[in-house]
C-alpha cells in the first residue's frame, strides 16, 4: 500500500526503485514474477529505452508521455510506435519465454488465454518479429546491448539469411 498497489492488480514493477511486487495470491505467480522481475527490470535496467525511461524519472521528467506518446523519429531503437508497446510487449514475451523455458509452459499457455486483447496483441507481435528477425535481433532492435561470440553470431547471420532468402 505504501506504493499505491492496487490490490485487485496481480504485479507491479517500480521503474525508479527498480523493484517488483507480486501478489502472492496470484494463480499465475510464476508467470507474473517473471514479467514484472524479469520483463520490465531487464528491460530498466538493460535496453536503451528502459534506461531512458529510468533517466526522464530521475530527473522528475514526464514519463507518461515518454510511455504513451508517439515515439519519436530521433529514437533509434524499438519495435512499437509507443514505449507503451515497447515496455509490456518486452515483458509480456519474456514471460511466456520463461514459462516455456523453465517448465512452466502449462502456467503460461493458461495465463496467455486470459490476457487482455491489447496484450494478446503484443505477444503475437513480439513473437511474430522474433521469428522474422531472430530472438538475437529482436532483442538488438530493443536497445538490448550486444555480445558478440563469433560462431553464434556467424549461425545467426547465416539462419536470418536463410530464412529471408526463401
Amino acid at each position: 500500500m505504501r506504493n499505491d498497489f492496487d490490490l485487485s492488480s496481480n504485479g507491479l514493477y517500480v521503474p525508479k526503485s527498480q523493484i517488483a511486487y507480486v501478489n502472492s495470491e496470484s494463480l499465475f505467480l510464476v508467470a507474473k514474477i517473471f514479467h514484472e522481475l524479469f520483463g520490465h527490470g531487464l528491460f530498466c535496467e538493460h535496453s536503451s529505452i528502459g534506461k531512458n525511461l529510468i533517466s526522464i524519472i530521475e530527473q522528475n521528467g514526464n514519463e507518461k508521455k515518454f510511455l504513451y506518446g508517439s515515439v519519436k523519429p530521433e529514437q533509434t531503437f524499438g519495435i512499437c510506435t509507443k514505449n507503451i508497446g515497447n515496455y509490456e510487449g518486452f515483458a509480456t514475451w519474456l514471460e511466456f519465454l520463461l514459462c516455456r523455458e523453465t517448465g512452466n509452459e502449462e502456467i503460461g499457455k493458461e495465463k496467455k488465454e486470459k490476457l487482455p486483447k491489447e496484450y494478446a496483441k503484443l505477444l503475437e507481435y513480439f513473437l511474430d518479429t522474433e521469428e522474422k528477425i531472430s530472438r538475437f535481433g529482436l532483442l538488438a532492435q530493443l536497445g538490448f546491448p550486444k555480445y558478440y561470440e563469433k560462431d553464434q553470431f556467424l549461425k545467426k547471420m547465416k539462419d536470418t539469411l536463410d530464412k529471408i532468402m526463401k
